[in-house]
């Protein structure tokens, strides 16, 4: 007999046929959320007086397991779950021109090319001195 999924279930079987063709990042970050979720719901299970120890403790979640079923290495999400910030957000970090730096460059050399304008070099330097010399 054909066991019958509930709605979560059938979301999480959606979710993850999904999440084979999301990103690194993407698979990353839904791992950490369904890992919260999991141990929030095992800390209430342990808290819950109505529920015996034993069934409480098989509720525990598991990073490897978690980590399989959204296709990244378990190590990955127990570094993300330590706090590591994921190698984009270093890069931002290291960038000597910042994100919102290099939009207003852009929206300024789309401009000055609206005009007819040649975008210069060192007109854009001199308008965003974090580029340096």
């Amino acid at each position: 007999m054909a066991e019958q999924l509930s709605d979560s279930e059938e979301d999480i079987n959606d979710l993850f046929n999904r999440d084979k063709e999301l990103s690194q990042e993407i698979r990353t970050q839904i791992a950490i959320k369904t890992f919260r979720e999991a141990s929030a719901e095992f800390e209430a299970a342990i808290n819950n007086p109505n529920i015996g120890k034993k069934e409480a403790i098989s509720k525990k979640p598991s990073q490897r397991n978690i980590a399989r079923k959204h296709g990244i290495d378990h190590s990955t999400l127990s570094r993300r779950l330590r706090g590591q910030q994921s190698r984009e957000e270093r890069a931002v970090e290291m960038q000597k021109v910042k994100p919102k730096e290099e939009e207003a460059i852009e929206q300024q050399i789309i401009q000055l090319d609206r005009w007819n304008f040649p975008p210069r070099v060192t007109k854009v330097r001199w308008e965003h001195p974090s580029m340096g010399t």
